[in-house]
């Protein structure tokens, strides 16, 4: 006779895929029922420890065990890593870039401007305080140090410094909110959506069974570096520019041109590169709209706007093109699938 905690063991294991619990689901739930003196059995539930393991495996099975969307045979797992590795590359090189150019200029502003600047660091209230704000004005360089931690697979540590890096934006987002609710607020919405979703795939790709770290094909530093120097000669020799850097940039149109280019003269290669950076420019172009959607509200200059729309263009031509080339892979990997099955 099947008791209480066997039917509540068997509910939590549906969180399994299918292919999972018809091997193992049987063997599972009479290794947890021992565990527990049958007297009890119509008396207790499955401890939280035991559910929270079953939905780790859960997680894991499903984003690199079997295909997370039948159909199409795409598993979610490389997808993941994929797009944590150059979301948190593109935002580290931001962040030096930034930071970088930020430092040259009030080294060499006129003493009004430096004033301003550090006056903003001296502000009322616990927000507007020099600690804080000293915090907010450092936590994006964090990137840089989950990029390296990340690239020597030191997992935990990539989490713990792309978590604080995506502070920052969290902490935009909410002022915006209370302050200036509209657009400029849904902007930074979007903004923190996307350091918050980097976090995320990271957490759930690179979880303890995961393959070692895809590292890109140039070396991990010189990939860092170069996209820094991007990013910040976009910002140097057209300052004018809405933004020349991530998430929306310079940078992100020369990932992925290069990616394409390196599909083309290989004609081969997994669909999760393509995919995972159609993602992260979908991303992007979201938070342009918002961005073109709140300068038209306000007398930006024709240039400006003309900027911003053709970068605005040529990430959604470059995102089509990662979306057609990721499918066309991913049909093709199908295609062998079959004939070798």
């Amino acid at each position: 006779m099947t008791t209480l905690l066997e039917q509540r063991y068997r509910t939590v294991l549906r969180l399994l895929p299918a292919s999972y619990r018809a091997e193992r689901e049987e063997e599972m739930v009479e290794t947890y029922l021992e565990s527990v003196p049958e007297e009890l059995h119509d008396l207790v539930r499955p401890a939280w420890g035991e559910v929270t393991s079953i939905a780790g495996l859960a997680l894991r099975t499903r984003l690199d065990g079997t295909p997370t969307i039948p159909r199409t045979g795409l598993r979610l797992g490389p997808l993941f890593r994929q797009f944590a590795l150059f979301g948190v590359l593109l935002n580290a090189a931001s962040a030096l870039s930034g930071h970088a150019l930020f430092l040259a200029w009030l080294g060499g502003a006129p003493a009004p401007d430096q004033e301003r600047v550090a006056s903003s660091f001296r502000g009322s209230g616990i927000w507007d305080s020099f600690p804080v704000q000293v915090a907010l004005w450092v936590a994006p360089l964090a990137w840089a140090g989950a990029y390296v931690a990340l690239v020597r697979d030191r997992r935990r540590a990539a989490l713990v410094f792309a978590a604080l890096a995506a502070l920052p934006a969290l902490a935009g987002a909410a002022r915006q909110l209370a302050w200036m609710p509209g657009a400029v607020a849904t902007y930074a919405l979007a903004t923190a959506a996307a350091a918050l979703l980097t976090v995320a795939a990271l957490a759930c790709g690179y979880h303890a069974d995961a393959p070692p770290t895809p590292l890109p094909p140039v070396p991990p530093g010189l990939a860092l570096m170069g996209l820094s120097v991007v990013a910040g000669a976009a910002d140097v020799l057209h300052p004018g520019a809405i933004d020349a850097l991530w998430p929306g940039g310079i940078p992100f149109l020369a990932v992925g041109a290069l990616a394409l280019a390196g599909r083309a003269r290989a004609s081969a290669g997994g669909p999760a590169v393509p995919l995972a950076l159609a993602a992260l420019g979908a991303l992007a172009l979201a938070e342009r709209g918002f961005l073109l959607g709140e300068l038209g509200r306000y007398q930006v200059p024709g240039p400006l706007i003309t900027d911003a729309l053709v970068l605005t263009g040529a990430l959604a031509v470059l995102v089509a093109l990662l979306l057609a080339t990721g499918a066309r892979a991913l049909f093709r990997d199908r295609a062998l699938s079959r004939a070798g099955g």
